[in-house]
């Protein structure tokens, strides 16, 4: 939103930051868009994240200034470990990959460690949403219209639409889904 070359400088920002949370011997490398990659030498679970996870909390709690606009910056972090969770960065970068994006969906700003449901669930999430675009264009969504009254008089506020799917294999889909 403030142009490739503020987003460069941002970039490098946190390139610096998350390097100066680490150790020594650890790498920090940009993965592509607004993602890095860690590789962590000394950390062998989860809990050896905890000392980590507070630098590079610290790391991001200062905002940026860059130009006339200062910029407060969160993060969401997918862990996965090896040998654990995989045995080559492929797999490893994959699995931390559907760990961030559960961090992303339980609010940001935090660490999500990959656990072996996450992989169907993020399956499951695809097809899902494969489906509903498949509704969409069928126009296969329904509106219904509720009425809000007040419940003193029993006189009517307003409406209220709310869209319901019924999908032929899952049934009818939560809205909360």
């Amino acid at each position: 939103g403030l142009g490739h070359a503020l987003g460069d400088t941002l970039l490098v920002e946190v390139a610096g930051r998350l390097r100066g949370a680490l150790p020594r011997d650890d790498l920090v490398a940009r993965f592509g868009g607004d993602e890095f990659v860690l590789v962590l030498h000394g950390v062998a679970d989860a809990q050896g994240l905890d000392a980590l996870r507070a630098g590079i909390d610290e790391a991001f709690a200062m905002p940026v200034r860059l130009g006339d606009h200062v910029v407060a910056m969160r993060y969401s972090a997918g862990v996965a470990l090896h040998p654990a969770d995989g045995g080559d960065a492929h797999d490893l970068v994959r699995k931390a990959d559907v760990a961030m994006y559960r961090a992303k969906q339980d609010g940001g700003g935090r660490f999500a460690a990959y656990s072996q449901g996450m992989n169907e669930a993020a399956r499951e999430e695809v097809e899902l949403v494969a489906a509903l675009r498949g509704a969409l264009a069928a126009d296969a969504l329904d509106v219904h219209f509720q009425p809000r009254i007040d419940a003193r008089d029993g006189a009517w506020e307003g409406m209220e639409a709310l869209v319901r799917w019924h999908d032929a294999q899952r049934g009818w889909i939560a809205p909360s889904r």
